[in-house]
């Protein structure tokens, strides 16, 4: 399929197989294909925190020639005697044509994570030039302009996209409610909030281009989606570590104070329902703090602190499993908490105690007692980023040798594990998560390889290589305009998230 960028200049076009066409805006989405068939596809709205499916697909009967891409909200279908605007307002999906079309929709109604075939009890009332559909206590409004019919026909379907995810749940019953000719058609809940969007731009012509990716992941009440389609939610360490990505353009400090006035409830958390101990929500958001907020807030997160030191005893090599970003593996000790925890210390004006941690630190290092594993995973380039300080040019040059060894792939990333540990995995395993730590290649650490390297000024053979991976992953793969979550290890390819918010934050902070 031919995919044009409108946003640029030159309107640079490509040919991408089977892509995944996003339109995105703060609480409301639309991804569909009009070659596979996925579960998370659809129109979904955010409604109170939770995500309810309301149209399965729309299916064109017009032969699309060409997509171009007008922005993060609204593409064109070009057909041959034809042009169909699909576009998010801040009500719902909108539908328009030049001509009329042929068409049918089909719905699906469920909520995030709901994965069995269900009876669905909804009721439809019909009026002039619009229906209106209630079910689970949601109203969906159809408005259109033309003759639509409710057909109300049971179709079964095939997710062929989530089966080859290894996803337990790939075939459904759905329902195909109307069909008919329309030149405009509009879907919408009352119940869905209407938000503003944020609006920052810059001369840059890609900065903006994915300034607005980034900020079509943020709602005003729900703070920024770690990824869609299955991501939706507001993650705790991916939001944290993109706001340390994402410069003072744009202000912060509603993102900050959701976690001052939580967090009593959430420092050891990564969601607000999620009960797995997160050892790195705590110093990650007082990294992100302001001086100003650390000295009104210095008692109250020290005494915070201390609770986490009780907790996870940064002395001994004990962290609980599942409590680090690579939650799939176990890790005794992280290396990248122990960065922020040292970075906290700093903040919070504990000298005396940040400079014991790093006099320990780099002892356990350098007499080989640190577990040898951390200096094989590229969480190195992150810890870089934090802390380029910490150890002189030179170690880190011999780190990096060491981790260009071990994990570079040859298509221009890095692999989470050695490339000769006997786990190493070097293809993505999908819903079985055994290739998510242990050979996936994460783009967020990708681009932070690319910061790290240029910054030292290693052979840059190797970090141009990175960024031509990524910006094929960003244009040429999977969802135009955003980047995956992950690529399997043995070939560029777009797994996980085909939408992800630290991907996206890490590489706006190359663009200079």
């Amino acid at each position: 399929m031919i995919v044009v960028y409108n946003e640029f200049d030159n309107k640079p076009q490509f040919n991408i197989e089977q892509p995944i066409i996003p339109l995105i805006a703060n609480n409301h989405w639309f991804l569909f294909s009009f070659d596979r068939r996925s579960v998370y596809f659809g129109y979904w709205m955010a409604i109170e925190k939770k995500f309810y499916k309301i149209v399965e697909k729309i299916n064109i009967y017009e032969d699309i020639k060409k997509i171009e891409i007008i922005n993060e909200k609204k593409i064109v279908l070009i057909t041959k005697n034809n042009k169909i605007n699909l576009f998010l307002d801040s009500q719902g999906f909108n539908l328009t044509a030049e001509k009329y079309i042929l068409l049918d929709i089909d719905f699906d109604f469920r909520k995030i994570y709901e994965t069995e075939i269900k009876n669905i009890n909804f009721n439809i009332i019909s009026q002039n030039n619009s229906f209106v559909i209630f079910f689970d206590n949601l109203d969906v409004n159809v408005f259109f302009e033309g003759n639509l019919s409710y057909i109300n026909q049971k179709i079964y379907v095939n997710y062929d996209y989530d089966l080859k995810r290894k996803s337990n749940f790939y075939q459904n019953e759905i329902y195909k409610l109307f069909k008919g000719w329309v030149i405009n058609l509009k879907i919408f809940s009352s119940q869905k909030k209407i938000e503003k969007n944020i609006e920052i731009n810059y001369e840059n012509n890609l900065k903006n281009f994915i300034i607005k990716r980034i900020f079509s992941l943020y709602s005003t009440s729900q703070g920024f989606r770690a990824g869609l389609p299955w991501f939706p939610q507001r993650w705790f360490r991916d939001e944290l570590i993109s706001l340390l990505f994402l410069d003072n353009n744009f202000d912060k400090s509603k993102i900050i104070y959701f976690y001052l006035e939580n967090l009593e409830e959430i420092w050891n958390r990564n969601r607000e329902d999620n009960y797995i101990l997160a050892v790195d929500t705590l110093p990650l958001l007082i990294v992100n703090l302001e001086n100003k907020i650390i000295e009104e807030k210095k008692d109250f997160l020290i005494c915070l602190l201390r609770k986490w030191e009780n907790l996870f005893n940064f002395y001994q090599d004990n962290l609980p499993p599942q409590s680090t970003w690579m939650d799939t593996i176990e890790r005794k000790r992280a290396i990248e908490i122990d960065f922020l925890y040292y970075l906290s210390l700093l903040r919070l004006g504990l000298m005396n105690e940040a400079k014991k941690f790093k006099i320990f630190i780099k002892n356990k290092i350098f007499t080989n007692n640190y577990p040898q594993d951390e200096f094989l995973r590229p969480n190195l380039f992150f810890v870089y980023f934090l802390d380029k300080n910490f150890f002189n040019r030179e170690q880190w040059i011999d780190f990096f040798d060491n981790l260009m060894a071990n994990n570079y792939l040859e298509w221009g990333g890095f692999s989470s594990i050695s490339k000769f540990n006997p786990n190493f995995i070097k293809n993505y395993s999908g819903e079985l998560p055994y290739s998510y730590h242990q050979g996936d290649s994460w783009f967020w650490l990708n681009n932070l390889a690319y910061y790290a390297l240029n910054d030292l000024n290693y052979d840059n053979k190797y970090y141009l290589k990175i960024s031509k991976a990524v910006m094929k992953n960003l244009f040429k793969m999977g969802v135009p305009g955003y980047i995956s979550e992950l690529s399997s290890a043995e070939n560029l390819t777009y797994e996980g998230s085909p939408i992800q918010l630290w991907s996206l934050t890490s590489l706006f902070y190359n663009l200079k």
